[in-house]
């Protein structure tokens, strides 16, 4: 029997080529579209899994409480809350802290030729020996548990080494690394080699730093640890800790260690714990983008309904085109059902088909997402890898779709295929059922309607991109050449004079307009984020702002507009020169308007600074974020950043010259440059990318729709030839029966889209609302897909359409 059923199977596949075709290749996207989509959420979820006590840590994350206010929450703590918390609470079973080396650190080696080589490295973290015990970061040499013993250790990825030594298994224990520039200096003694770092991680980073070296710098020990909050925290819990419990225990570490100085600030701290699994996805902190390798959870959900969407599109399509035919396949069931079937064996036949189908697309699937995966690679920037047979998460999705599919879309076609009465289908009298008619029409609507969505969405995405790429900054990045500072230099003044020559060197050059030095550029974060308030008022009234430290030269480099005050053209040696401010910290710290602001001072972290002047404001981040109070504070000099503005279209022959006096005047340091607007623009790739994805998968849910359309517009013609050619006969025009087939859809298309357009002002409005500066919500978001996908049914139709429309009435009548 089962080769019979199997046999008629086939049959009827073959026998309907077209219908087969639509239906397989409609599945086959759809499964191949749910799976690799499946497969970047899978690695999305799973990021950190790897680590086998990370169920039981938790990040310590802080926010401050100050007249009626909550500052938004921050994962930088002190350092001295690490061991205070593990001395007050046995709940505590590990910690380590963790700091990176913002700004990073040249790195001189000797390699195994005797040449000395130095470069630029920025993936250089400190942490404390604890680390490795509560991470799971597996070593090739060394040993772990003395990995940090010492505090001049330093540990490489295999990546390092073979970068450094020409081959990942160069045995590089013992050699010695010299670090310049950095949070801490020195010879460092390489006691371990790690596996490089899973790309599914939060922490990234090439070389591992003792801790200890980086207390014994002058700004910490001159500290009694509660003073600079610019750490990570991570705790290890013992298990079965009630972390709720616990966290309510916090406020009387807080009490102890930090009760005086809040109660004279009348201010309040407040402690929590984040779940380390939560923290790439989940985390309501934004202070740590820069730190770790973070997303955004709503993406990845986003991403996710695209691939349900897609799967239950073509899935529609199966039950759809299997119902049509219910009129066309009577007959066969009416001569099977009088011949002695019975309804079980009709059902199993049905059944046997849409299992056919559905193996046969899945077979197809697999084939095409092995084609598409390279694609989503480029895509996302994931090293994405697809492995039916050894990856859990993809064998999975493979039998929960084809499953899902057979039943889903096989069932209902079965059970009403069978359910025809034999004598009324053999005396002519069967010509469909009005619920199947009214469930394929509510299909459609439910096709159309989430492809509107899909392209009001990728249309969203696109223009909130455009937006913020076009939006002007209020300063001018435009041929900004940023040279990485050096690390390797002499003292104070002895660095100040070769700064000066440098610039005067560069200034000679006629394509070269500006150079500025400065602690940071545009796009770049700032260098310290404070408690300030203005001058007069209880401490009660701080609030944050953050400080970046410039040059004489920067504003007019970047063409900032100064709307009140003085620049730095002017600086008195002795200090008390006072800081530039933006607009909004003159709102925030009630300065009154620019000009009067000139009149006020700022307590800065205790210091009383005088206001110099105010600025506009500009975006030094991206337009994800609002305007936040900057102060601007006066240099002679820094290391950190170079920036050159050039006036040239030869840039090749203007930073080989830049190079040239780099090396000259800083000889031994890497040079290393970038351009100021696409290092700004960086701040877009993950939307640029969330856009580029959304796109291509919203166009491959349209295909399927249009797809199971073709098919559907196909039989529709078929079944309403006789209707056409009397219509003919009668002198309709081939316009009109263009009209009248294209009508139904186009009815169908405009109930979507009252269906989708809540769905898309509440979806956009949400999406949006992740965005300080965003695109209005206006009608072309809603007519735009509406129109977009009229044109896409009409084209999808007119093809079936014109073939009915123009046959001849002889031809569709000669059977009457």
């Amino acid at each position: 029997m089962v080769k019979n059923v199997l046999k008629l199977a086939i049959r009827t596949l073959f026998k309907k080529k077209i219908f087969s075709f639509i239906n397989i290749l409609g599945l086959a996207v759809g499964m191949a579209a749910c799976l690799i989509i499946l497969q970047y959420v899978f690695f999305e979820v799973g990021y950190d899994r790897f680590h086998p006590s990370g169920e039981n840590i938790y990040r310590v994350v802080t926010q401050t409480h100050s007249k009626g206010e909550t500052s938004d929450p921050s994962s930088y703590t002190y350092h001295a809350m690490a061991p205070a918390l593990a001395d007050e609470f046995k709940e505590v079973e590990a910690f380590s802290r963790f700091h990176v080396d913002w700004g990073g650190s040249v790195v001189t080696y000797e390699q195994p030729a005797g040449t000395i080589e130095r470069f630029k490295e920025d993936e250089i973290i400190y942490v404390d020996h604890t680390f490795f015990s509560m991470f799971n970061f597996p070593a090739t040499a060394g040993d772990p548990n003395t990995f940090l013993s010492e505090p001049n250790s330093i540990l490489l990825t295999e990546k390092m080494v073979e970068k450094y030594y020409g081959s990942a298994d160069y045995d590089a224990i013992g050699k010695t690394l010299q670090l310049n520039g950095g949070w801490a200096e020195g010879d460092f003694l390489i006691t371990g080699i790690l596996q490089d770092i899973p790309e599914n991680s939060q922490f990234k980073f090439d070389f591992v730093v003792s801790m200890e070296k980086l207390l014994q710098s002058n700004q910490y020990q001159q500290s009694d640890g509660w003073g600079w909050s610019n750490f990570n925290i991570y705790v290890l819990l013992n298990p079965n800790v009630d972390v709720e419990s616990f966290e309510a225990k916090l406020p009387q570490l807080v009490e102890k260690y930090r009760g005086e100085n809040l109660a004279d600030n009348n201010q309040e701290s407040i402690l929590s714990l984040e779940p380390f699994y939560d923290i790439h996805l989940y985390s309501a902190v934004n202070d740590d983008v820069d730190v770790l390798d973070k997303s955004n959870s709503d993406n990845v959900y986003f991403f996710a309904l695209i691939a349900v969407f897609i799967l239950l599109i073509a899935w529609v399509n199966y039950i759809n085109l299997s119902t049509a035919r219910s009129v066309e396949r009577a007959k066969e069931v009416g001569v099977k059902k009088s011949m002695g079937a019975n309804r079980k064996q009709l059902i199993a036949q049905f059944l046997s088909e849409s299992v056919l189908v559905n193996l046969i697309a899945l077979a197809l699937a697999v084939f095409l997402a092995f084609l598409a995966l390279p694609v989503l690679r480029d895509l996302t920037g994931k090293s994405l890898t697809l492995n039916i047979f050894n990856e859990s998460s993809a064998a999975t999705i493979l039998i929960a779709t084809f499953g899902l599919g057979t039943l889903l879309s096989g069932l209902y076609p079965a059970f009403v295929l069978s359910s025809h009465r034999a004598i009324s289908v053999l005396r002519g009298k069967y010509s469909g059922s009005s619920s199947g008619l009214l469930l394929r029409k509510g299909l459609v609507v439910f096709q159309f309607a989430c492809s509107m969505v899909l392209i009001a969405g990728t249309f969203a995405v696109y223009s909130q991109i455009k937006y913020m790429q076009s939006q002007k900054l209020g300063l001018n990045i435009d041929q900004v050449l940023v040279v990485e500072g050096p690390s390797i230099i002499g003292s104070g003044d002895e660095f100040r004079a070769s700064l000066n020559s440098f610039k005067t060197e560069l200034l000679r050059e006629p394509a070269i307009q500006h150079v500025a030095s400065s602690t940071n550029v545009p796009g770049g974060g700032f260098n310290w984020g404070t408690e300030m308030r203005r001058d007069g008022t209880d401490r009660s009234e701080n609030k944050s702002g953050n400080v970046s430290w410039i040059d004489k030269d920067f504003i007019d480099t970047y063409q900032l507009e100064l709307i009140s005050g003085q620049d730095y053209q002017e600086l008195s040696p002795e200090g008390g020169n006072g800081v530039i401010i933006n607009e909004k910290a003159v709102e925030v710290f009630g300065l009154g308007d620019p000009q009067e602001a000139l009149t006020h001072n700022l307590i800065v972290s205790g210091d009383t600074i005088r206001v110099r002047g105010v600025m506009k404001n500009y975006h030094w981040n991206s337009l994800q974020s609002d305007f936040v109070p900057v102060l601007l504070a006066p240099t002679r000099g820094t290391t950190n950043k170079f920036s050159v503005k050039l006036q040239s279209d030869d840039l090749q022959q203007t930073i080989a010259a830049v190079e040239k006096w780099y090396k000259e005047i800083f000889p031994g340091n890497p040079f290393t440059y970038y351009f100021a607007d696409d290092f700004f623009n960086k701040q877009y790739q993950a939307d640029n990318q969330f856009g580029q994805i959304f796109g291509v998968f919203a166009s491959l849910a349209i295909l399927v729709a249009c797809l199971g359309l073709f098919g559907l517009a196909s039989f529709t013609a078929v079944q309403r030839t006789k209707e056409i050619g009397v219509r003919k006969v009668l002198g309709a025009s081939v316009f009109s029966v263009l009209l009248l087939l294209s009508k139904y859809f186009l009815i169908l298309i405009a109930v979507a889209a009252v269906v989708a357009t809540p769905l898309i002002y509440f979806g956009l409005d949400s999406w949006l609302d992740n965005y300080a500066f965003r695109i209005a919500i206006g009608l072309e978001l809603f007519a735009l897909p509406a129109l977009a996908l009229m044109a896409i049914a009409i084209l999808t139709v007119s093809y079936h359409s014109l073939s009915a429309a123009r046959l001849s009435p002889a031809r569709s009548l000669r059977s009457e």
